[in-house]
């Protein structure tokens, strides 16, 4: 989900992605949910949502008429927010760590 994945990179930072799993589903032809209301016109009123809400991020794609494509720039990441780790050590976003001062 496209909204869920900017709300969570926007909030965290960043998303984890794993590249060795393939999903093989058939979400553009199974009965029900989602499927038996999607056509051309809602998914076109849907991706200029997407598009109004996370503008730097989503982008029509280039050869597939009615999907888009998500593209978070770096350089657009929420910022680092300190947080305090188990063990006791302060914790930056991006791996960065600092020890607590006593």
């Amino acid at each position: 989900d496209y909204d869920f994945t900017c709300s969570h990179i926007e909030r965290h930072g960043a998303v984890l992605r794993c590249n060795r799993m393939v999903l093989d589903v058939a979400h553009y032809s199974n009965a029900g949910g989602a499927v038996s209301i999607r056509n051309a016109a809602e998914e076109q009123k849907n991706i200029k949502i997407l598009m109004t809400k996370w503008p730097k991020a989503i982008r029509k794609h280039p050869t597939r008429e009615n999907e888009v494509m998500l593209a978070w720039r770096i350089g657009k990441r929420a910022s680092p927010k300190a947080k305090a780790s188990a063990s006791g050590k302060k914790v930056l976003k991006g791996g960065k760590m600092k020890a607590k001062r006593k």
